[in-house]
């Protein structure tokens, strides 16, 4: 007898490169900069047809929201867009704390990658090795609303900030591109242009935010703006912000230790060097 329940495999599994929640864009294509690579399983994966999407510019991902799904669910809210402290319905908002753990994305088809079974897309919102349910094109005529209206969300987040780069960390980026073959410092600035802290910091000030931020770089002192760790690609990117400019402190390879063993390096995630025989279940 059919209960209605529904179990879902993925078709895909996308890269990107946010290794973790933090800094990963709010919206799909807010950040053009962000890349992935749509790694298609065996099932799936069909080199003949995968010309076919071209047909389309556009598509929507329905994905999972696997790191949330052990999570306790409520259908109360805090979106950043109320200032993370007033509570809505979690079915009136984009909050990844969601009851089936799904997630829906509009991304831009940038290269087809015949050889790997791989299409590439621009503006993701995802993190690294996120399993993927189902694509569908976007279709301007039916997905494009122009009469659509948002009371607290009406309007594209703007760029806060004014980007700034320590000399040492433009160093430090410049050596990571050329090493790694991969556009870092384009995506850094469009990212953190668009504030990436959480709602309730503010400008508070004295403490540190991130993963493993005492081994990666010298804690702020009470009087100093707080310092944030982003971990792009294989990197931890230490950032302030003071009034409208966001400095980049530095950049730090993490190292393997740090590193998880299941995730691609940043020189395969851009270049694809070595070819994927299966996609990495993240569980």
């Amino acid at each position: 007898m059919n209960d209605g329940h529904q179990s879902l495999e993925p078709i895909a599994w996308i890269r990107t490169p946010f290794r973790d929640k933090f800094t990963v864009p709010r919206q799909s294509g807010l950040v053009n900069q962000a890349k992935g690579i749509i790694q298609f399983c065996p099932d799936f994966a069909d080199a003949d047809r995968l010309q076919d999407f071209r047909a389309h510019s556009h598509y929507w991902l329905i994905w999972g929201l696997h790191l949330h799904q052990h999570t306790d669910k409520s259908l109360a809210v805090r979106p950043p867009r109320l200032g993370g402290n007033q509570k809505t319905n979690v079915f009136t908002t984009r909050s990844p704390f969601r009851p089936n753990n799904l997630g829906l994305s509009a991304v831009k088809l940038d290269t087809i990658d015949s050889a790997h079974q791989q299409i590439h897309v621009m503006g993701v919102d995802m993190v690294d090795n996120t399993p993927i349910y189902d694509i569908k094109p976007y279709l301007p005529y039916a997905d494009s609303i122009n009469s659509a209206t948002s009371t607290w969300a009406n309007s594209a987040p703007v760029r806060c900030f004014d980007v700034r780069y320590r000399e040492t960390a433009r160093q430090q980026l410049t050596q990571y591109e050329q090493q790694h073959a991969v556009p870092v410092m384009p995506l850094v600035s469009e990212l953190l242009a668009h504030d990436a802290r959480p709602a309730y910091h503010g400008k508070t000030a004295g403490k540190t935010a991130g993963r493993s931020a005492e081994k990666i770089a010298d804690k702020a002192t009470p009087a100093s703006p707080r310092i944030y760790y982003s971990q792009i690609y294989t990197l931890a990117i230490a950032w302030q912000v003071e009034g409208d400019t966001l400095t980049v402190l530095s950049a730090t390879e993490l190292s393997a230790v740090e590193l998880s063993t299941a995730k691609l390096s940043a020189t395969e995630l851009a270049t694809n060097q070595s070819e994927i025989k299966k996609p990495i279940n993240p569980s």
